[in-house]
């Protein structure tokens, strides 16, 4: 070893472990480890020995024995470990010896992505020293580290001000330039030159017939590439596909493309080995293309496309040197890119190629320019030219459910030019609807430069929807939305209409809105039997009682809506009249006129309105008013305006009227952890409470709080807790992953056994976070739904909501987070009484702010997996 200069140290032991010589001390060792009985472990253990998970339970002697003598299985329990999905690798020693073995294992592993290996001491530095530098490490990986309590430990003083970070989470990425590989000779190896940017080597078979192209693309070779993504994923563009076909056409004289089509994408974040395969021509002189690629660390291929090649090419009879064309009308391209953003598409400054286009009765025109005119060397079409060329073809084409499109077979291409950097683009939608159902378009393309030469023809162009396991990107964090209340300007058209009051609900409400000119009724009946029915009736919501608590107020106020609604709704008499239900201060429009708090118990309302509106459109408005006198007075003009706009819900607010809009929120973050002022983060060493914990939701969302916000404690209730299905594997899962897992039967909507739920969590994990994702439901229409599926529905909803906040509103709580749903906001139909629980929890997270509250409410879509509310639905339901 020394003259290999190898390090070696001495060990001054007299036999060989892991070996036969260990046989002469099997006795001393298992009377060494006599005595001592093995508990099961509270940190997740996995076994060199074994090379599986452990309990603790299994190290008796015989195992210390087999520690010593047998093989150690680190490579394969490494191996296990990262195909499990875990990253981070710390070696506990007082010299790292095998952060080295381990790094070797991980970086041959194909499922070793983004891992991190460090040690803890080292025998040549000070303790603290190395120690700290180890954990710094782990902190610039994005690791949560508790930097109060280790410069307490070793007492070093706290900076009175800490220094200030920037106001926005790190990007973590790298902006330094990336040098590009260099050309190699591939002459020496016995090829000849593709030449071809996007390849580096050709070579024709013996045969003289077949010949194969290859290449090595990443985005180190090729930084450009990074400009075309989906979901945030950069993606080999599918025009790239047709450049090399293209390019290999010309190669072995079949320049024209018959057909090509696109098969699986190829993702771009690894470098990957291309391979493109002419086959020898057919009777007909046809020859069959393939294109595949092989990932750099591993030898699977996969087929992204393939195609046919022919000799013969038509001419383009498509004349674009009138331009722009005398008879289209300009549209619009400023948000374009935006809109494609918006589905996903991801284009960076090189494929932004759309200057200018019009609209004809024909289709689209465009003037598409490469921001770049150097990048087309060597391509004979850039495929970021093309690319842009048919960017315009979403204003002509639409999915069948609004996704992304992309190309999915081309037919009849033809190049006439190469080079060109400007095109004047003309994009016809084909009749004959290319996949025949529905989920795509078809399109065909002609191409010229600026002098009107043609330069490429595409006889017809399938675009498919974009289905794939592509990670979901910005793209789809930027749809979510919040709901916004900006101000209107009253109708000048509106008609002045006369309209009746019931009285019976809220008799001093209604008689302030009998000043401003209208008729008071008892109830729907008594406006029925009127010789003349007023074209308007307005019924206030029921009064607030002080003496009843909040949940029995809003279980009573809508048991009396859904009564009143439903009379109306069978009463034929009524037909001819509008109703307008009154609720008040009950909504929060974002304005410093807003009350000082707002009141859940008549917020129901608004969610089951919102459904039933959805099941009968045009008969009935929702308005929400603050009580002021101006409001009072604005009240006529707010039920014109809605009705003449048919603005189906307002707010009036002294003389403004205010109507609920969908607005992208912008500003939310990816991360929980990263947003501002939103949602803060998740203590170390805090419980964290999740309703409905043993459901899909709360198994996924424990996972998540365990996985990606480093929870520890986690205490998952449910009124079947650990009786429910798979909750002891749930909990056996949790605690692998690091987390101390409680499982616990309690109906949340119980006040008394939330209060002793609460009372029993540990005073050195106190209660740190809520997530309330518990509830049930139980459709029916709106002329069907009874009373007591109202309760049914808002018992784990409502009255569990409340209760959690009653019990938690003096702890300080860093999260209360509660699980919604769109239905509250957009109305579902069948889904009034769901609709309307989820509302009270929207509400309630505006009460909770008023207060100074944290709260959250997210009005959640459908999930992708099958939960207790969703798994009786089918794809079609969906």
């Amino acid at each position: 070893c020394e003259q290999r200069q190898i390090k070696t140290r001495r060990i001054d032991v007299d036999y060989a472990s892991h070996s036969p010589a260990i046989d002469t001390i099997t006795d001393h060792i298992t009377t060494a480890a006599t005595g001592i009985t093995p508990q099961a472990a509270t940190t997740a253990m996995y076994s060199t020995v074994t090379g599986q998970p452990i309990n603790g339970t299994e190290l008796h002697a015989r195992y210390w024995y087999d520690n010593i003598r047998n093989t150690v299985h680190f490579h394969p329990t490494i191996t296990h470990l990262t195909t499990q999905g875990h990253t981070t690798y710390i070696e506990t020693s007082p010299h790292p010896t095998l952060t080295t073995p381990i790094q070797h294992t991980l970086d041959t592993h194909p499922a070793a992505t983004t891992t991190t290996t460090v040690g803890t001491l080292h025998r040549d530095h000070p303790t603290w020293t190395q120690l700290l530098t180890n954990l710094a490490t782990l902190h610039t990986q994005g690791f949560t580290t508790d930097w109060t309590r280790i410069l307490d430990t070793i007492g070093v003083p706290r900076p009175a001000t800490p220094p200030a970070l920037p106001t926005y989470a790190f990007q973590r990425q790298r902006y330094w330039l990336r040098a590009q590989a260099g050309a190699a000779n591939v002459a020496a190896a016995g090829l000849k030159d593709a030449e071809h940017p996007l390849l580096g080597a050709c070579v024709t078979l013996a045969d003289e017939q077949t010949t194969v192209f290859t290449g090595r693309l990443s985005l180190d070779t090729h930084p450009w590439l990074a400009d075309h993504a989906i979901n945030n994923t950069p993606v080999l563009p599918g025009t790239a596909y047709l450049e090399l076909a293209i390019h290999a056409g010309d190669h072995t004289g079949t320049p024209h493309i018959h057909e090509l089509t696109l098969h699986t994408p190829l993702v771009l974040t690894t470098p990957v080995q291309l391979q493109i395969t002419v086959d020898p021509p057919d009777d007909n002189g046809h020859r069959a293309l393939t294109i595949h690629s092989c990932a750099t660390n591993t030898d699977a291929w996969t087929c992204h496309a393939t195609g046919t090649l022919t000799p013969a090419a038509v001419p383009d009879s498509r004349d674009l040197s009138a331009w722009p064309p005398p008879d289209a009308e300009p549209v619009p391209t400023d948000e374009l890119y935006q809109r494609l953003d918006d589905l996903g598409l991801n284009y960076g400054p090189l494929f932004q190629g759309v200057r200018t286009a019009w609209r004809a009765p024909e289709g689209i025109y465009a003037e598409i320019q490469l921001s770049d005119p150097d990048a087309a060397t060597g391509y004979t079409l850039h495929p970021a030219l093309l690319d842009a060329a048919l960017h315009p073809a979403v204003l002509v084409t639409e999915s069948r459910n609004g996704e992304a499109q992309l190309p999915f077979s081309w037919n009849g291409v033809t190049l006439h030019a190469a080079n060109a950097t400007t095109l004047r683009v003309a994009i016809t939608p084909r009749g004959d609807a290319g996949s025949g159902d529905g989920s795509g378009g078809r399109i065909s393309l002609s191409a010229a430069d600026t002098a009107g030469r043609p330069v490429i023809t595409v006889d017809a162009l399938t675009l498919r929807p974009v289905v794939s396991e592509l990670p979901a990107g910005m793209a789809q964090r930027r749809h979510l939305h919040a709901l916004t209340w900006p101000a209107i300007p009253p109708s000048a058209d509106a008609a002045d209409e006369p309209y009746a009051v019931l009285t019976a609900h809220d008799p001093e409400f209604a008689n302030a809105l009998l000043g401003t000119g209208a008729q008071a009724c008892d109830d729907l009946e008594q406006v029925a039997e009127l010789s003349t029915r007023p074209p308007v009736v307005v019924a206030p919501c029921p009064g607030v009682d002080g003496e009843e608590e909040v949940v029995a107020r809003a279980h009573s106020v809508t048991r009396q809506v859904l009564r009143l609604i439903q009379r109306y709704l069978a009463d034929d008499r009524l037909s001819g009249s509008h109703l307008v239900l009154l609720t008040t201060a009950c909504i929060d429009t974002g304005r410093d006129t807003e009350p000082e708090t707002v009141d859940p118990s008549q917020a129901p309302v608004w969610g089951l309105v919102r459904s039933v509106q959805t099941e009968h459109p045009g008969r009935i408005t929702l308005i929400d008013i603050d009580r002021q006198a101006a409001s009072l007075q604005t009240l006529p003009a707010a039920i014109g305006t809605a009705l003449s706009q048919d603005e189906p819900q307002l707010a009036v607010r002294g003389p403004s009227l205010h109507v609920p809009r969908l607005t992208r929120s912008a500003a939310l973050a990816v991360d929980a952890s990263e947003q501002d002022g939103t949602t803060a983060g998740f203590s170390p060493g805090g419980t964290v409470l999740v309703t409905g914990g043993t459901g899909t939701l709360g198994r996924l969302v424990a996972e998540h709080l365990v996985t990606t916000h480093g929870v520890t404690h986690l205490l998952l209730a449910s009124r079947t807790g650990p009786n429910a299905p798979q909750a002891q594997e749930l909990s056996r899962h949790l605690e692998e992953l690091g987390a101390h897992v409680t499982i616990t039967a309690c109906d949340t909507a119980d006040s008394d056994q939330l209060a002793a739920l609460l009372a029993d969590i540990p005073p050195e994990h106190p209660l740190t976070a809520v997530i309330h994702a518990a509830g049930v439901i139980d459709d029916a229409v709106t002329t069907s739904l009874t009373t007591q599926q109202i309760d049914k529905v808002f018992a784990p909803k409502v009255d569990a909501a409340w209760n959690l906040h009653h019990h938690t509103r003096h702890l300080p709580l860093n999260n209360f987070i509660l699980f919604s749903s769109a239905a509250s906001t957009l109305g579902s139909p069948g889904q009034a009484a769901y609709a309307a629980a989820n509302h009270f929890l929207d509400t309630l997270a505006t009460h909770r702010h008023t207060e100074g509250l944290p709260a959250q409410s997210i009005g959640w879509g459908y999930w992708q997996q099958d939960t207790g509310m969703t798994g009786h639905l089918t794809d079609t339901d969906r």
